[in-house]
């Protein structure tokens, strides 16, 4: 069985129409969530912990970019890790994509569940419906650099996007698609 891209959207549309915004460039820190989550950067867990870097990789399974450590408890308490280095719009993804893991209810890290939270982070951060309106708005092409200003994303994760819905095809957008839009098309540019 492969992942479930578009559950993984589907849950990110879920999460975006429960927020309340005035910018179409999140800061996934500052969003609202019915669950615990709790962010912080490697480094300062560290200086905490007393652990070193490398031991937090070795113990956790701390990835690269970052790592989502789980509290059991009810309801669970999730540490959502990210390394302070990273240009802060992939940053950003990186903690997109760590709520994806939370969200999704993931339990492990396999190449389907690295699948689908990059497709909950992508749908979190440019979310297609609204991707789609700007392209069509524009009446021209649109350009990446362009997408990632308007989302504050990385110009690599709008390329993706990008390239993703020239794949696709038409989009047949859902009831929550077209509520995403009416909710938040006066942001567009």
């Amino acid at each position: 069985m492969g992942p479930d891209l578009a559950a993984a959207a589907a849950c990110a549309t879920r999460l975006l129409l429960r927020q309340r915004l005035f910018t179409l460039r999140l800061d996934v820190a500052r969003l609202r969530y019915d669950r615990a989550i709790i962010f912080d950067s490697m480094l300062h867990f560290c200086r905490v912990t007393r652990l070193t870097m490398d031991e937090l990789e070795e113990d956790t399974g701390c990835l690269r970019d970052g790592c989502t450590l789980i509290r059991p408890g009810e309801p669970p308490t999730c540490l959502v890790l990210y390394r302070e280095t990273r240009h802060r719009w992939r940053r950003n993804f990186t903690l997109a994509h760590e709520v994806g893991h939370i969200y999704l209810g993931h339990q492990s890290d396999g190449d389907i569940q690295e699948r689908e939270a990059n497709a909950f982070a992508a749908q979190l951060l440019l979310p297609e419906v609204l991707v789609c309106e700007l392209a069509r708005q524009t009446q021209g092409p649109l350009f990446p650099e362009e997408l990632a200003g308007v989302f504050g994303a990385s110009r690599r994760a709008a390329q993706v996007r990008m390239d993703l819905l020239r794949h696709k095809g038409a989009p047949a957008f859902t009831p929550a698609d077209r509520q995403l839009l009416q909710k938040f098309r006066h942001l567009l540019p």
